[in-house]
């Protein structure tokens, strides 16, 4: 059972309709905490209204002056984490959930140790708003949960700008991320942040005017040229399928700037071209039959016969043994021709 049931069932609530329990002691002892009172309904038909309701406690700031947030997450110290202790502390993701407790380790492993944090911590550093029961709750300048008072242009709270001079907090435009390239012209989003005039620190947002405040805006960044490279294409077919054969391929030196590679001079690449043409299907190639031309017909009238060279080779320029080839397979080295014209009778036609 969590530590707030606990407190909820300790708590005296009368049970006569509209009637508060006692305010639960605070959740924490310094730097903002929370607090609660319940009530419940004796009416079959249901009451109106809340049945409970939170207050904020214990502001003043705690003397040592530890992340509240980095506290839980230390808790977890000497739990082993699959296997091995690790030294934790807070971690928020733009995208986390703020009232979930997500933490990194040492090594740089990020986790969710619970899924909620304790009841008063802050939903995000540098804000009011406070994390109750799992949800984040809008605290306004009086310090009232629910509250939507916002201190003015001029440092008080809910006043409407009217009683200063000139604004003691502006906004700025500052860099949020990381460029997106290391050269040739990349850019890089930027992020708008309320910042003290006298003091030069970043503040809560809250007191900005929200009417003044500028878009977010992308920002040019590591516009230097990058240095020249070479770029190879893709390997050509190797000339042959087996027996050694060669295949190729181009380089040029190029250049990348707003993520387009233009050519540029070989002088301007650094270090030698690579080679642009290698060995390829070494493997040998099983014995197989060529065949050479064909022969004139032997005869001059009438027919005859024509021959070619058949031989075993394992390349194009290695012969062997016939007996590596298939015999089956063999093409015939011999065949009759005729030359179209008819011999004359008691010539000899050879």
């Amino acid at each position: 059972m969590k530590e707030e049931e606990k407190e909820l069932e300790n708590l005296q609530v009368s049970n006569v309709e509209g009637m508060w329990s006692e305010w639960s002691p605070c959740s924490r002892t310094c730097d903002g905490g929370t607090s609660f009172q319940i009530r419940k309904c004796n009416e079959v038909n249901g009451c109106f209204g809340e049945t409970l309701r939170y207050r904020l406690c214990n502001m003043q700031a705690c003397p040592d002056g530890v992340e509240f947030r980095d506290q839980q997450c230390a808790s977890f110290n000497q739990i082993p984490y699959e296997g091995q202790t690790l030294e934790w502390s807070a971690y928020q993701g733009p995208q986390d959930d703020p009232c979930e407790l997500r933490c990194i380790a040492n090594t740089g492993l990020v986790a969710t140790l619970a899924p909620q944090v304790q009841d008063g911590t802050r939903c995000k550093p540098g804000t009011l708003d406070l994390c109750v029961n799992g949800k984040c709750q809008r605290v306004g300048c009086d310090l009232v949960i629910g509250s939507e008072a916002r201190v003015d242009i001029c440092g008080v709270c809910g006043g409407d700008g009217s009683t200063c001079t000139q604004p003691l907090y502006h906004w700025v435009v500052e860099p949020a991320s990381l460029c997106s390239v290391t050269c040739g012209n990349g850019y890089k989003m930027s992020q708008v942040l309320c910042r003290n005039i006298v003091t030069g620190h970043i503040v809560d947002s809250q007191l900005c005017d929200e009417s003044q405040k500028p878009e977010t805006k992308m920002i040019e960044c590591n516009i230097h040229p990058c240095p020249a490279k070479w770029v190879g294409s893709s390997w050509s077919k190797c000339s042959v399928s087996c027996g050694g054969g060669s295949r190729s391929r181009t380089f040029s030196c190029m250049r990348k700037a707003n993520s387009t590679l233009t050519k540029v001079p070989d002088f301007l690449c650094k270090g030698t071209r690579p080679r642009e043409r290698e060995p390829c299907n070494t493997v040998p190639c099983p014995p197989t039959w060529e065949v050479g031309p064909w022969s004139g017909c032997s005869v001059s009238c009438g027919e005859g016969v024509q021959t070619r060279s058949v031989t075993c080779k394992t390349s194009p320029y290695f012969s062997t043994e016939e007996s590596f080839c298939d015999k089956n397979l063999k093409p015939d080295s011999t065949q009759s021709c005729t030359t179209g014209i008819p011999c004359n009778t008691g010539i000899d036609n050879l």
